[in-house]
């Protein structure tokens, strides 16, 4: 049995809003409290909206962006979020349906219903069925399913209001490494990125970080959260560029890491995006070659081997299975 029908998904909404034919869902554990935000587009029957729909789907790039939106967040302190998260949806169908002038209807009450059922399959594997409750709570009762990159989070976030802020800096920074910053990117980041330290016009204005300052963060394991989030950020692209991997092997230095730490730290950016990505593919299409084919692409692009592709895919297929 699914269980994944509005019957049986309903007690977890805490929120549901809706925007043309977009529904975006706050679904809530009722044990822990923890908050997955996710959304569907409920396509017309056919035409634009059908397309549109289809374009979402397939694009593994939308779902790593999300999963990056949620890390960032919950970094901030705003709870570790579904992994598809609604905003980077939200602008991509946007987009779509701006560039194409079509024009959507209101949605109806099934409409909204599906619509949060569609929106819980995009955040499904981060929840867990309890018989015993007859219902749905958090994956997080089962540890197995989380990552070095979540427990991180976890156990050495950034809760000092200097570490947020400068957080904040490096991840505009590495956006900016490039020499711009698009409409785009700003809109994003400032979704992301907590108001409480500024916005994102703000944070670029003031100069680039110094080692001083750098190295005036809390002392420990947070600092290498920090450098987490900023190669994480670096990654989201899926091409690394020389001005980013020098920014942040400058950033590694004014935080006091040495080489096979700023490493480790690398290689958990690199498994998180990787694993988000294989989760998605055997969720959008089954485990076949196809999938194995798209993760040991995605893993070349990120600088990882074939093996480390393939280790990601048997992590994904082990926790996909505890879910069942």
């Amino acid at each position: 049995m699914d269980n994944s029908d509005w019957s049986s998904i309903s007690p977890l909404i805490s929120r549901m809003d809706t925007s043309g034919r977009t529904v975006r869902v706050t679904f809530r554990c009722p044990v822990t409290g923890e908050e997955q935000v996710a959304q569907a587009n409920i396509p017309m029957e056919d035409g634009v909206g059908a397309r549109v729909g289809r374009t979402v789907q397939r694009s593994l790039l939308y779902s790593v962006q999300g999963a990056i939106s949620s890390a960032i967040r919950s970094a901030f302190g705003h709870g570790m979020v579904g992994r598809i998260a609604g905003d980077a949806a939200y602008g991509l169908m946007s987009e779509a349906t701006r560039s194409t002038g079509a024009t959507v209807g209101a949605l109806s009450q099934a409409d909204k219903q599906r619509g949060a059922e569609q929106a819980f399959a995009t955040v499904r594997h981060r929840f867990a069925w309890d018989p015993g409750r007859g219902g749905w709570v958090s994956a997080k009762v089962a540890q197995e399913v989380l990552g070095a990159f979540e427990l991180r989070l976890q156990q050495h976030a950034p809760t000092h209001p200097y570490d947020r802020l400068i957080m904040a800096r490096m991840l505009v920074e590495v956006a900016r490494a490039d020499g711009r910053l698009a409409d785009t990117e700003q809109e994003w980041l400032g979704d992301c990125i907590s108001a409480d330290v500024g916005s994102v016009a703000e944070l670029s204005a003031r100069p680039v970080l110094t080692a001083a300052e750098l190295g005036a963060c809390s002392p420990g394991p947070v600092r290498e959260t920090l450098l987490m989030m900023a190669w994480t950020m670096a990654l989201l692209d899926e091409d690394l560029q020389a001005s980013e991997k020098s920014l942040l092997d400058r950033f590694a230095q004014g935080l006091g890491l040495n080489a096979a730490k700023t490493e480790e730290v690398k290689r958990v950016a690199q498994n998180y995006i990787l694993d988000n990505a294989m989760e998605r593919m055997l969720s959008w299409g089954g485990h076949d070659s196809h999938a194995r084919g798209q993760v040991e692409q995605l893993a070349r692009r990120l600088g990882m081997s074939a093996q480390q592709g393939q280790e990601a895919e048997a992590r994904a297929l082990r926790r996909m299975s505890t879910r069942r």
